[in-house]
């Protein structure tokens, strides 16, 4: 769970700075770093960088595990002993031999 909301909101973060990006660029605002007046061509290159990752980002959160045959026998077992423990019927557990 912790995975998800991790790529949910590094996938959110970058959407929105491809939005910002998006609107700087169509409302023709001047960005500065320092003394530097940063071109247009740098928020769109930061438009199609950020929209890529935020989709990755979107498309790892609806992916579905394959399963494996590991983990289907992993399922199965633990199915297995939980319907045997809800049965009601405790087994006497097994006596090891003395040494």
């Amino acid at each position: 769970m912790l995975k998800k909301t991790y790529v949910l909101v590094s996938g959110l973060i970058f959407f929105t700075i491809a939005i910002v990006h998006f609107f700087r660029m169509m409302f023709q605002v001047n960005a500065f770093v320092g003394t530097w007046a940063v071109p247009n061509w740098v928020s769109g290159t930061a438009v199609i960088v950020g929209l890529f990752m935020s989709f990755i980002a979107f498309k790892i959160i609806r992916e579905k595990k394959p399963k494996t045959e590991v983990s289907e026998k992993k399922e199965d077992k633990l199915e297995n002993n939980k319907s045997e423990s809800d049965s009601g019927d405790f087994e006497k557990p097994e006596q090891l031999p003395r040494v």
